[in-house]
């Protein structure tokens, strides 16, 4: 028999999807697990606003970005997952839920202590069975420096420094690493 103070609750995705719109604080679900997120510091709230306004002033329709309070829904076989990624961009039309993408292009996730081997690991895992995702990107906030990852070179990392530009081919735009980092003192 299993003991009881082992077992994690669990609930389906409907379950969570309710819940999470009457939550005051953002949860996500991982295969009928949830999770509640931590509160991000200002350096991460910095970079990510910062790589949002790169990303998102140089997209072209159909393309849109998304910051924080988006889910990006990942479902294969047997698994189901909301993620809350930093920063999120879909190109599909057909991506029109008020609070969830389903048809990402392009995700990036700014490492935190806490979260940066669930961003490089199970949540990379998940992300790549999206078969539109085209390109990740981790963003660091300890130093200037980007990783990218991409669909096409069987997410081979590419990694960029301060003085670099990126392109991100899947939303066909251009971006300096250094527009990442604005305000940001190290």
């Amino acid at each position: 028999m299993a003991d009881p103070a082992l077992s994690i609750p669990r609930m389906s995705a409907t379950e969570y999807l309710q819940m999470e719109k009457q939550a005051t604080r953002k949860h996500e679900f991982v295969n009928g697990i949830v999770y509640a997120m931590a509160g991000a510091s200002r350096r991460h709230n910095i970079i990510t606003n910062n790589v949002y306004g790169a990303i998102s002033a140089g997209l072209s329709p159909p393309c849109q970005a998304f910051n924080l309070d988006v889910k990006v829904h990942n479902k294969g076989a047997s698994e189901e997952q909301y993620y809350y990624p930093d920063v999120v961009v879909t190109c599909s039309d057909l991506d029109n839920d008020e609070y969830l993408i389903r048809q990402p292009s392009l995700i990036v996730e700014v490492l935190s202590p806490s979260t940066q081997d669930a961003d490089r690991g199970y949540k990379f895992d998940h992300y790549r069975l999206s078969p539109s995702l085209q390109e990740y990107l981790l963003v660091h906030q300890e130093r200037p420096r980007a990783e990218l990852f991409r669909r096409r070179t069987e997410w081979t990392k590419e990694v960029y420094e301060l003085n670099d530009e990126i392109t991100f081919e899947s939303v066909g735009l251009t971006a300096p690493v250094a527009a990442f980092y604005k305000r940001v003192t190290f």
